[in-house]
Parts: C-alpha cells; structure tokens; sequence
C-alpha cells in the first residue's frame, strides 16, 4: 500500500494528542491514523480530518479530494481509506449568511475573521458547523448574536431526530461505500462518536468495523477512564492503541 488517505471528524483528527485544547496540525502526526498508515509501510500519509466536522462535510471532502488525488495520477489501488463518521447531531449551515445578520458584516468582514471567537471552518471554508454543546457567540455593541440561541433550538425540534438523520446517514455510508468499491480503493469506516443502530445497512460487512457495536470515544471512555483531556479527546497512547487495534483488523480483513 503507497497511500494513506484519513477524513473524519476531530477523534480521527487527533486533537488533543499534544495537550490539552490542541488543535494544531501536528496532532495528526499521533493520530491512529497515523499508525496505520506506519503499518501498513505507506509512503504517503494524508490525514484531512477536520475538528468538529458534520457527517456531510466528511462525505463529500472526502470524495473530493480522493478525485483530486486520482487527477494527480494516484492510482485508486494503491490508496487505503480510513473514515470516521462523526455525532448525527451535527449540522452545517451558511457562515456567510449567519454572520450577515451581525450589522455592517461586509465592512468588517477582515475583522470578524481574524476574531478569535470566529469558527476556524468559516476561515477555512466559508461553512459553519453547529452541535448541540457548542457554538460561536460574536456581540456587537447592538446585540449579542449567539449560534446557540439562533440556530440549535431549531435544530433540536426539527433536525436532530433519529427518524431524520438515521436515514441521511444510512445513504451517506451506503454512497460512499459503493464509491470506494467501484473505484477499488480498499477503505475501512468507523464510527467516532455514537454507536449506531442502522437499520437499512449491513453493519456486518468487513468494510464497516463495529458500526453497529461500539464508536471510538465509547471505547477509550471505557478502556482509559478518567483519561480523558479537558475537551473530551485523549492523549498519544490512546490513539496509538486504537491504531494497533484498528491496524490488526485491517491486517486480517482488508489487506
């Protein structure tokens, strides 16, 4: 195997490897990821993963950047995929749109993105991620605009319903999947944050490990309690751990 390519949320990441709050690029470099890409002797080692992504922003990225890497000359056989579905109850809106309600948006628009409070993916991207725990909060002089407020009790009466996002997330995995396999990238997916009870897909195929079962934060909370970093992730040797897990599977299964 030549390539390594990693997409998920912030637990694929790595964030926190380093220390507490971390989010830099370098936590990567001790994801478990990372590992399995070192055991499976890859030469190149991608890890897109992007903290705090939807579900949405994983399944298109994703397919995305795997075309751009196929353009460049990659050679689909050669690439093992890694992906890790993040909480259902994620939700992607507009940053743009959201940040026009803030008077004179426009005018200070340099400002409001180098404003420490301002969403890295509204820099990065343009988009803006909403969970239920967490959002941004900007205030003007006039009024304070809050993403917790405007967006998320919407959000919990109308969006985040098993009813709704089961049946998204079920054709995000059976798409991608079928992506991949005609391709012939050889890829394995993981669930992060929630375990799953998928009822249209067959969580039992070798491609899907412990989809049904158990995501990685309900491992580690269970085999490392009390480990635990300040914004819920876990140092290096938990993510080592879980490469080497991970790694066996794929060792047995995959490749």
């Amino acid at each position: 195997m030549k390539t390594l390519y990693a997409n998920g949320d912030s637990f694929v990441f790595g964030m926190e490897a380093l220390e507490d709050f971390s989010r830099d690029e370098n936590n990567k470099e001790y994801s478990f990821a990372k590992h399995i890409a070192v055991g499976l002797k890859c030469d190149t080692y991608i890890n897109n993963s992007y903290n705090g992504a939807t579900n949405d922003f994983i399944f298109r990225n994703t397919i995305f950047d795997l075309i751009e890497l196929e353009k460049s000359g990659v050679n689909p056989e050669d690439v093992f995929v890694i992906v890790g579905w993040s909480s259902l109850h994620r939700t992607e809106v507009d940053g743009t749109a959201w940040f026009q309600k803030i008077p004179h948006f426009n005018e200070n628009l340099n400002n409001i993105l180098t404003n420490q409070h301002a969403p890295i993916e509204f820099r990065d991207f343009g988009t803006m991620f909403v969970n239920p725990t967490c959002g941004v909060v900007i205030g003007t002089n006039e009024k304070l605009y809050s993403v917790v407020d405007d967006i998320v009790p919407f959000c919990v009466d109308f969006l985040w319903t098993d009813g709704l996002q089961l049946p998204q997330q079920e054709a995000r995995i059976i798409a991608l999947h079928e992506f991949l396999k005609s391709k012939g990238y050889k890829h394995v997916f993981i669930n992060t944050v929630d375990k799953v009870s998928y009822k249209v897909i067959d969580t039992d195929c070798i491609n899907f490990y412990k989809m049904h079962s158990e995501a990685f934060y309900n491992w580690a909370s269970t085999t490392h309690a009390g480990k635990q970093r300040m914004a819920s992730h876990y140092g290096a040797e938990v993510y080592e751990e879980y490469g080497k897990i991970l790694l066996d599977y794929i060792s047995e299964n995959l490749v």
